[in-house]
């Protein structure tokens, strides 16, 4: 599906990931209480320059009237440090929004599946980031 959100070349960012902290069981159950379907969990894997294995897995949602705007989800399961704790700082979001053209129903459906993301109305789908940096705003689409 991100096939067509990448045609003309220019970078995007075309999906995002939710964190979940208990191997998924509350999305799972969720999920299947609106009737969807999911795809995982996927485990994967990888080492750290330092030699440390970080792994984690992910699930997504399937079967919705609107699965090109819904995240996927990550279970950072026990990997120690946490990648946000040994990634490079610097950067912090300012706002992160999604713009959908029937933003009324992905909001809902969000709130089904304990999703938070703000989504506000637009004439197409995109996924709205905007970071503060040591060198001032930067923002991403």
């Amino acid at each position: 599906p991100w096939e067509k959100l990448i045609q003309d070349g220019k970078p995007h960012i075309v999906s995002y990931a939710l964190r979940s902290r208990d191997h998924f069981a509350a999305l799972q159950a969720a999920i299947t209480a609106q009737g969807f379907a999911f795809e995982g969990p996927r485990a994967m894997g990888r080492v750290r320059p330092d030699g440390g294995a970080v792994n984690w897995e992910l699930l997504t949602a399937s079967g919705t009237p609107i699965d090109d705007a819904l995240p996927f989800f990550i279970d950072w399961l026990d990997s120690s440090p946490h990648p946000s704790e040994s990634s490079p700082k610097g950067a912090s979001i300012d706002s992160f929004v999604v713009a959908h053209p029937r933003p009324a129903e992905l909001s809902a459906l969000f709130r089904k599946l304990g999703v938070g993301t703000p989504v506000i109305g637009s004439d197409r789908y995109s996924i709205n980031l905007v970071f503060n940096t040591p060198r001032g705003k930067v923002w991403l689409s």
